[in-house]
C-alpha cells in the first residue's frame, strides 16, 4: 500500500466511524470521547480524517457504539477501494457509479 493510500484509508477509518457513531440512536461524538476518557476536540479531529486515529483508540470507539471493528475497517477499505481504484492499478469507480457505491457504504450495504 502506498503511503498515499494509507494516508486515505486511515481518514476514512476516522470518517466512516463518525457516520456509524451519527447513526447509533442516542449516541453522540462528545458522548463516545467522554466514554472513553478522550478530549473532545482530540476525537473530534481523529473522525473528520484531520489526524489518523489510533487502531486502539478506533477499536474502544467501537465497542462503545455496539458495533463490531471489522465493520468499521471494511466499510473504510470499501470506501478507499471506490474512491483510489485496487492497489493493483484498477482505476476504481468513477461519476455516479462511484456515488451510489459511496451511498452503499454509509448505509451499511456495501
Amino acid at each position: 500500500m502506498s503511503n498515499e493510500r494509507a494516508r486515505r484509508f486511515a481518514e476514512y477509518v476516522g470518517l466512516e466511524l463518525k457516520g456509524m457513531i451519527a447513526s447509533t440512536k442516542g449516541v453522540t461524538a462528545n458522548g463516545v470521547a467522554h466514554t472513553m476518557g478522550r478530549q473532545q476536540a482530540t476525537f473530534n479531529r481523529w473522525l473528520n480524517g484531520k489526524s489518523e486515529i489510533p487502531l486502539s483508540v478506533a477499536c474502544q470507539a467501537c465497542e462503545v457504539i455496539g458495533t463490531e471493528s471489522k465493520d468499521l475497517v471494511g466499510r473504510a477499505y470499501d470506501r478507499m477501494v471506490a474512491e483510489l481504484g485496487e492497489a493493483d492499478g484498477d482505476p476504481g469507480l468513477v461519476g455516479e457509479e462511484l456515488e451510489r457505491k459511496l451511498r452503499r457504504i454509509r448505509d451499511g450495504r456495501n
